[in-house]
Formats: C-alpha cells, sequence, structure tokens
C-alpha cells in the first residue's frame, strides 16, 4: 500500500495525558487530569485539553479538565489514584493476528516510535511496517467495492453508496491478553463527496 502523506515526522508529534498542578492554567492548585499535544516537541506549538483546535472530547464520564480529590497532604492523610495502561502488541484483520514483532509498537529509549490511537475516530498513527501490513491486509479483504484513488493524507478509500460490499473488522491487541474487535463505522473516515476512508496513516520515526 503506497501512501501520499505521513502524520508525523522524527516523532515530533506527540500527544500525552497525564495529572498535575497549573496555577497559570486553572487559577487554583488542585492535581487535573490534562491532554497535551505539540507537533514539534514543545519547541513552538503545544496547546492543552479543549484548548486545540479541533479537539473534542467523545466520553463524558471524565473530563480531562476535572481537578482530582480528595488530596493528600503533607504529614498528613495520603490518597492515590488508579490508572490503567493497555499495551498494544498486535493488530489484525478478520480475527486474524497480522505477524508483526510486539517491539515495533513500542516506544525505545531513543523516545522516536510507538502509536498514536484515536478512540472516536478520526486518525489513528502506526510505524509504517504496521500501517503498510495491515492496509494491504484490509484491502485484501475488502470485497465487492472498487477501490479509489487517495484522498489528502488517505491512500486506501472507496465510494460505498449503491455497493453491497464487506468490509473487515480490524482487532487490536494488548498485552493483557484483551482483544478489541473494530467495527468498520469506528475506523472509517467520510471525506470530500462522500468518499469513505481507511482512516491510519503512519508517521516516519
Amino acid at each position: 500500500m503506497a501512501s501520499n502523506e505521513v502524520c508525523g515526522k522524527l516523532g515530533a508529534e506527540l500527544f500525552e495525558g497525564a495529572d498535575g498542578v497549573s496555577p497559570e492554567l486553572y487559577g487554583d492548585n488542585y492535581p487535573r487530569f490534562f491532554t497535551y499535544w505539540t507537533t514539534d516537541v514543545y519547541q513552538a506549538t503545544g496547546c492543552y485539553n479543549l484548548l486545540c483546535s479541533g479537539s473534542v472530547q467523545t466520553n463524558n464520564r471524565i473530563a480531562i479538565w476535572a481537578a482530582i480529590s480528595p488530596i493528600s497532604s503533607y504529614n498528613g492523610e495520603q490518597f492515590d489514584i488508579s490508572l490503567l495502561v493497555w499495551k498494544l502488541v498486535g493488530v489484525g484483520a478478520e480475527s486474524i493476528r497480522l505477524r508483526i514483532r510486539e517491539a515495533v509498537f513500542q516506544i525505545p529509549k531513543s523516545g522516536h516510535g510507538g502509536v498514536i490511537m484515536d478512540r472516536g475516530t478520526t486518525v489513528s498513527s502506526f510505524p509504517k511496517v504496521v500501517y503498510e501490513a495491515l492496509g494491504d491486509t484490509f484491502v485484501a479483504k475488502t470485497k465487492n467495492v472498487p477501490q479509489l484513488p487517495g484522498v489528502e493524507m488517505f491512500d486506501t478509500c472507496y465510494n460505498l453508496s449503491g455497493f453491497v460490499y464487506r468490509i473487515p473488522i480490524i482487532s487490536f491487541y494488548f498485552s493483557s491478553g484483551t482483544i478489541v474487535n473494530i467495527p468498520p463505522n469506528n475506523f472509517l473516515i467520510v471525506a470530500d463527496g462522500g468518499i469513505s476512508c481507511l482512516a491510519f496513516c503512519f508517521i516516519l520515526f
């Protein structure tokens, strides 16, 4: 699968989530969950939470700017919170896991690498070897609908209107043993002209 564009280069694009204290941003000293995005590793760009242009929260269970309470006090009562982190170790299509080394998905000591996944859907970014293997498998298993030329950063696109088609389910494999099957409406993005494209791209590291 050939690509017209990439999502980022040399690991310069970064999205992170954490908790911290920022009186300048929130006007108080409460610890809060936050997200941060930058295209050049904090050199000249960056924004917090929903202050990023185009940033949309898709889950209302937790506000990403919300204060964490209760809080620990020095020499006093201590509190902690639990966060669940799932490590992606593989991808597949139609319940068949692709033969890709787990190390490809991880961030090495250099800091260049890893995977950027968007749960809502816009675009999820993979290392090139993952992107190409998954894209080739997706194309091979998509039946009864002709593939169209790419649109912008997307190179796997279809006009689904008027066709009785079959789109494969994509699976994500996690280190916990959990397998999450993603239906087509969660990984296809509608581009100009009603064309549906696979909402994946790759980052050059």
